[in-house]
């Protein structure tokens, strides 16, 4: 019985991940941000200037993409991300999902190696897409942890914080986990330590073969970028434990 709810949580998963906690996109919000009107009026208008405008926005794109991976990197049973500074090292039962299985969960994007470069990924974000960057399972408890990347949209303003961004994923969660057959789905907002500090975190329940199922999202912003953490498990007293045992490290 127990694996096969193990089986059953890991098909979930996989199938959840890419629409739940994370996969909605985030419209502009109305008032853009000072910095984004400063560069709409100093805007040239001759063809000239425009060449001239063009390539300091390039060399200026250039630069920044020169950091760190935006999407971070995996290796064993640690998945760091250096751009958003956290860190999250999993125990030895946890598998991260395989090319493969990212592909799949990320049946949109043709070319995850692109999501290598940090000027291809930001301009695949930026276009619209939504990455899946990895998926972890337990195989002894059925725990997950699932990152997801996507963009604020250029014009974000004021509306784009962490509290309005859960706030916006209440709805098209409960509607993703109720589609694969979940019942009884509830979310509520609650504040959590994450990182040393206060952050707004999307706590969501639902039944799954009689038994609950237990979902954290935590997500971090930073350059127009939105990335979100989302921990589940079986066990209401320690489903989201690596979510938030996650480490903060130097950007």
């Amino acid at each position: 019985m127990k694996k096969k709810l193990l089986a059953t949580m890991f098909a979930l998963a996989l199938a959840t991940s890419s629409v739940a906690c994370g996969a909605q996109k985030v419209e502009p919000a109305t008032n853009n941000n000072a910095e984004s009107e400063a560069s709409a009026e100093a805007a040239p208008s001759d063809s000239s200037n425009e060449d001239a405008a063009e390539s300091t926005s390039s060399e200026s794109s250039d630069a920044s993409d020169s950091g760190e991976n935006i999407s971070g990197v995996v290796n064993g049973t640690t998945y760091e991300n250096k751009f958003f500074g956290v860190k999250f090292s999993l125990g030895d039962n946890y598998k991260f999902a395989n090319a493969e299985e990212l592909q799949t969960l990320n049946s949109t994007i043709t070319d995850l190696d692109a999501f290598k470069d940090n000027k291809a990924a930001k301009k695949a974000l930026d276009s619209g897409s939504i990455m899946v960057v990895t998926y972890a399972v337990d195989g002894t408890t059925g725990k997950t942890l699932n990152v997801v990347l996507q963009s604020v949209g250029s014009l974000a303003g004021a509306l784009a914080n962490e509290q309005s961004i859960m706030e916006s994923q209440k709805e098209p969660s409960i509607s993703a986990l109720e589609a694969q057959g979940l019942t009884d789905v509830t979310a509520e907002m609650e504040t959590v330590k994450f990182l040393g500090e206060d952050h707004p975190s999307l706590v969501l329940n639902a039944k799954i073969n009689g038994t609950v199922l237990y979902q954290r999202c935590i997500c971090l912003i930073k350059d127009g970028y939105i990335i979100t953490f989302t921990g589940s498990g079986l066990e209401a007293d320690n489903y989201d434990s690596e979510l938030l045992s996650a480490e903060k490290i130097a950007e």
